[in-house]
């Protein structure tokens, strides 16, 4: 991971983000069926799902029939929406921002790791700049199950 963060032309990892993505590998690779790990692909989540998020681009890094990470980088805000069948882990590896869980709001900030089960209401504000993260998806994302709160 680290060598491919480099190959990305990245700073240094934000402390903590390289040991929770290392054991979401390692979880995913000691899994029992031994997971598809393709080389990265890249979407517009936009022109799949929604074009208020423009700024959303996600890469695929691992993915396994329990489970897909994500890098993700946004530089627009995120809309509230939630998940009907997907749980979501999010480690913050730059940028700052707010993320509204339900009611609750907190800052995002590196290294900071959030879990959002599925049902739950989420949504993004990026505070300058662009944020990124690590993303992973159980079930493994299928890119539809993304319900807006205005649909």
């Amino acid at each position: 991971m680290n060598e491919w963060w480099k190959a990305m032309g990245r700073g240094p990892i934000p402390p903590g983000a390289l040991a929770t993505a290392a054991v979401v590998l390692v979880a995913v690779r000691f899994a029992p069926h031994k997971p598809e790990v393709s080389p990265p692909t890249f979407y517009e989540t936009a022109g799949a799902l929604d074009h208020r998020s423009e700024a959303l681009v996600s890469e695929v890094i691992a993915r396994h029939e329990s489970a897909s990470v994500h890098h993700l980088r946004t530089t627009a805000d995120v809309p509230a929406h939630f998940h009907r069948i997907h749980d979501e882990t999010v480690v913050i590896l730059s940028g700052h921002g707010r993320i509204r869980l339900d009611q609750e709001w907190r800052e995002l900030r590196p290294g900071l790791v959030v879990a959002v089960p599925r049902g739950t209401v989420h949504e993004v504000e990026v505070l300058g700049g662009a944020i990124e993260a690590i993303s992973v998806f159980s079930p493994p994302f299928d890119g539809v199950d993304r319900i807006f709160l205005d649909e």
